[in-house]
């Protein structure tokens, strides 16, 4: 494998397939989304992604996802839908923190 093709990093993340990832611009955030109706978001420490939190929807799968460049933002297209949702990352992690999540 080339020095352009490795791989960055790899997780057993999800029951299911991807549909989905999206990483910030020094790849110290990624989200990820699966078959599984799961949307997780991870970071980056020493080489291994730590789980911050997890959304799951089993009804609508994500098609499409892109963090904001400062990774303030997940920007996400959901199967069938015809506009885009804006999740405030800094929003869900506190209230993930403040129900013990």
């Amino acid at each position: 494998m080339s020095a352009q093709n490795a791989l960055a990093f790899s997780a057993n993340a999800h029951a299911r397939a991807l549909t989905a990832i999206s990483l910030d611009h020094d790849a110290q955030i990624v989200t990820t989304a699966a078959e599984d109706g799961a949307l997780r978001l991870w970071k980056r420490h020493s080489g291994t992604l730590e789980l911050v939190f997890e959304l799951t929807n089993d009804s609508t799968l994500i098609q499409e996802m892109h963090l904001s460049p400062n990774g303030d933002f997940l920007y996400l297209l959901r199967k069938g839908e015809r506009g885009v949702r804006r999740l405030d990352i800094a929003r869900l992690i506190t209230l993930f923190r403040e129900h013990g999540l």
